[in-house]
């Protein structure tokens, strides 16, 4: 009980910073330019999301793989299953993208004549989150190691980031602004998360990883092959 206790707050934090990061955007949209431009593009907001639902289904599937080789340190292992994760996260974040970007032009109207001003925020917001999936599981492979402090100074550190960047970009450029601060701050913490699951754990979970071991793979069965 005492270690569940212990590691329980460390998650819980990482959880609160996510979810604030995903609102904070309309938030300060709506304070600094207005309710109706942050209920538009709270819309937009939301649609997007669908694409990092999709890629977590596919980090559900490969959990139990990912926990098993993580108690056994199997760092081989662990690097396979990475690689097949974000391989699978990547294809259908891209399928979704797509399919949501291919579709706004009917689908963003479907809500009201005025959602036509969330094209461009829809479409940076899709992009993000495609940028994400190719960042892979980092965050699910050091949860699963233990790792829940580099967890929450990354979450605490990608709030501020999105804090600052929104004040910065939401009053010059308005929607827009609110979607490429929620972007870059995505990214960088997606990064930020890879770089220390590489450092601790020695893992690349990211798509050049991926690449990576799919080289190495082929030039070991093609040396094999020569002999």
């Amino acid at each position: 009980v005492r270690r569940f206790c212990a590691e329980a707050d460390p998650q819980v934090l990482a959880i609160a910073a996510v979810s604030l990061i995903e609102r904070l955007d309309t938030i300060v949209l709506g304070v600094l330019v207005g309710a109706e431009a942050a209920g538009i593009y709270s819309v937009a907001s939301r649609l997007a999301l669908t694409v990092a639902l999709a890629t977590t289904s596919v980090l559900a599937l490969m959990a139990p793989a990912l926990a098993r080789q993580a108690a056994a340190q199997d760092r081989d292992g662990l690097q396979r299953t990475a690689s097949i994760a974000v391989a699978l996260a990547l294809l259908l974040a891209l399928c979704v993208a797509a399919v949501l970007g291919g579709a706004s032009p009917w689908l963003l109207p479907a809500f009201g004549p005025e959602f036509d001003a969330a094209a461009l925020p829809f479409a940076m917001l899709l992009a993000g989150q495609v940028a994400v999936a190719a960042c892979g599981s980092a965050g699910a492979l050091l949860a699963l190691a233990g790792h829940n402090r580099a967890l929450v100074v990354t979450a605490l550190g990608a709030v501020i980031l999105h804090m600052v960047l929104c004040l910065l970009l939401v009053p010059v450029f308005g929607p827009p602004g609110a979607a490429g601060a929620t972007v870059a701050t995505l990214v960088a913490q997606a990064v930020a998360l890879a770089v220390v699951a590489w450092r601790s754990l020695g893992v690349d979970p990211t798509l050049l990883g991926a690449l990576r071991l799919a080289c190495r793979s082929f030039g070991a069965g093609a040396r094999r092959g020569g002999r």
